[in-house]
């Protein structure tokens, strides 16, 4: 992978945690919509559709709920 590829995904990554932290973690709806699209589709079925739906979902959860990024994985022993 290119250096050029490599600083598209690191700056890609940047602005994910920047939307999801606007909208988890500030609720600067006014600002999130400039990561959302008015067109979004949700595709969870327990979420209503669309950014407001999403919005509306944040909007129901307490201050106190925050995002935190991170990466999980198990770490295993293979013989």
């Amino acid at each position: 992978m290119s250096q050029i590829e490599l600083n598209k995904i690191e700056k890609n990554k940047e602005l994910v945690l920047e939307a999801f932290d606007t909208l988890f973690n500030q609720h600067d709806y006014i600002a999130a919509e400039h990561y959302w699209s008015p067109k979004y589709i949700q595709h969870s079925a327990h979420i209503p559709p669309g950014r407001e739906g999403l919005f509306n979902l944040v909007k129901s959860i307490p201050l106190t709920l925050k995002y935190e990024p991170g990466t999980r994985g198990v770490q295993m022993e293979i013989s």
